[in-house]
């Protein structure tokens, strides 16, 4: 009974951890939840610098000098893995006797996991990296680090040595309702390449709270999904939609451009619930679920952070 509770619910559980967190949610709108087929590495293929062959030329019989030129190379980020697990004893089973009662009380401890779930992705999308003895997801902390110009290696390669791999950053000052949007204008145009710009900003209370009482109440506005579903608070800056998140670090406010960041995951491993389990040194039932996969940046000179004091 636990296992067919389960299995039925397999899209509903990626429904409620995408939708718990603001930044996974708008990935997976835009298709960046990406599949990739194994490797011992997810690799990112990345512009390095221009191209250095072109040039005007008269229309004759002009020539070109061609070098060798690495102009593209590649981000190699880890394999992160997650796992939870939820369970049914013998005493349970006796105790919510017939199917109905065994039923309820499967989906009820399912819930459980699913919300659990749901925290832990959602926290560990803003992570560095280096939790659970550097197991964790390399979040926001990482890909758009709060100075990427002190030593570190994002993707394997060196952002204090490439200038090319490092965020935009406005390192931690006195803000409030009356600078934020100084603060987040300079950002914007810092970041901004053409028509390539951030499509979201996260915010955590302060600096949400910032922004908002700085706009007029003619630039507010509430979306929802659906038509009637009410989605948390939402904002927008320029082009962007600005959003509260509870796991967003504090006094930190994230430009995410979307085009650059993959939420990518391994086959069968996308919170994949398996068949449940009998424990064989013990009398109960476990059901496993489990995700493969990492956050991945292509492009970090796209992102930006604005950090408060």
């Amino acid at each position: 009974m636990i296992a067919t509770t389960q299995k039925n619910r397999s899209d509903e559980i990626v429904d409620n951890i995408s939708n718990h967190n603001a930044l996974l949610r708008r990935l997976r709108k835009r298709g960046n939840w990406t599949s990739e087929d194994g490797g011992t590495t997810l690799e990112c293929l990345i512009d390095m610098t221009e191209n250095g062959t072109g040039k005007f030329y008269s229309g004759g019989q002009d020539s070109w000098s061609i070098p060798v030129e690495n102009v593209i190379d590649s981000a190699s980020y880890d394999w992160k893995f997650y796992g939870a697990f939820t369970y049914v004893t013998e005493a349970e089973r006796v105790k919510n006797s017939g199917s109905h009662a065994v039923h309820k009380l499967a989906k009820a401890k399912i819930k459980n996991m699913d919300r659990s779930t749901a925290n832990d992705i959602s926290t560990s999308l803003y992570s560095d990296g280096t939790g659970s003895g550097g197991l964790e997801l390399g979040g926001l902390q990482l890909l758009i680090d709060d100075d990427p110009t002190t030593s570190g290696t994002v993707g394997g390669i060196a952002q204090d040595t490439y200038t090319f791999w490092r965020n935009y950053y406005s390192a931690a000052t006195a803000t409030s309702s009356s600078t934020i949007q100084s603060r987040m204008k300079a950002a914007w145009l810092s970041i901004q390449r053409g028509a390539d710009t951030p499509q979201l900003i996260l915010a955590d209370n302060d600096m949400f709270t910032y922004y908002w009482d700085s706009l007029d109440a003619n630039q507010r506005y509430i979306k929802r999904e659906n038509g009637n579903v009410m989605e948390s608070a939402s904002l927008a800056f320029e082009s962007a939609e600005v959003l509260y998140d509870s796991a967003c670090p504090d006094k930190h406010m994230y430009f995410v451009n979307l085009d650059h960041l993959q939420f990518a995951y391994a086959p069968g491993r996308l919170f994949v619930t398996e068949d449940a389990r009998k424990v064989t040194n013990a009398n109960y039932d476990v059901i496993p679920q489990f995700f493969a996969g990492n956050l991945i940046c292509s492009r970090r000179a796209s992102q930006g952070v604005i950090i408060a004091s």
